[in-house]
């Protein structure tokens, strides 16, 4: 299966969103059988084409009201397809992937991305955080084999960008789901001395916990 090429039209979404059920329904039966550098170039198309229906929003005042309420209509249309699309091959994104060093930097920079920049949808950042949260718990059981490829940085840092997500476009519903699921997450790295080193725990303690969530200072995460 190959990304679709063209850009911005609907023909172009609804094929990304079929080779999304299809790589889905693969992905289901042998992980093999999808090639994630694949899975990367739809990640990349997607992430431009977010850029792109998300830009187009301010030029909505040039054109008549009529005019006006079409295109609202149609990029309200074009965000959600892409919305959906993003959050699909966000969750088929696994260690094939980021094992590759030619899939892993770009993967990594697409996230972050979407985690700095204001305005990205709130479903899209609760994606990444379940990602992450599955990566950490996978990759750790995976620690010293060949099977792992998150760093101890790697993991800190995403939870940095996690901690500093703009919420200001977040309804309350959302602010309450995003809080939820990010104090879950930190306390489960920092809590659980089976899974996880002393020392991961407590640079996450020092870097993360102490820095950017003061209402759950704790002296040491144990």
């Amino acid at each position: 299966v190959t990304a679709p090429q063209a850009s911005g039209d609907d023909s172009s979404l609804g094929s990304i969103s079929f080779a999304l059920i299809v790589l889905k329904t693969l992905a289901e039966v042998q992980k093999n059988f999808v090639d994630p550098y694949v899975l990367l170039c739809i990640l990349q198309r997607l992430s431009r084409d977010l850029g792109l229906v998300v830009g187009a929003h301010p030029r909505q005042s040039q054109r008549t009201d009529s005019d006006s309420a079409v295109t609202s209509s149609r990029q309200t249309a074009d965000v959600g397809a892409v919305i959906s699309n993003i959050k699909a091959v966000l969750e088929l994104i696994d260690e094939r992937v980021m094992l590759s060093a030619d899939c892993k930097r770009p993967v990594t920079q697409i996230l972050n991305t979407l985690l700095s920049e204001k305005g990205t949808d709130s479903s899209v950042l609760l994606c990444v955080l379940d990602m992450v949260k599955r990566w950490a718990g996978d990759d750790f059981r995976k620690l010293g084999s060949s099977g792992a490829f998150l760093t101890q940085k790697d993991i800190v840092s995403f939870l940095q960008k996690l901690s500093q997500v703009d919420k200001q476009h977040f309804s309350s519903v959302a602010v309450e789901e995003w809080d939820k699921a990010y104090l879950q997450l930190l306390y489960g790295l920092c809590a659980d001395s089976t899974k996880y080193p002393l020392a991961l725990r407590q640079e996450i303690s020092l870097k993360v916990e102490r820095h950017s969530m003061l209402g759950l200072r704790a002296r040491d995460p144990e």
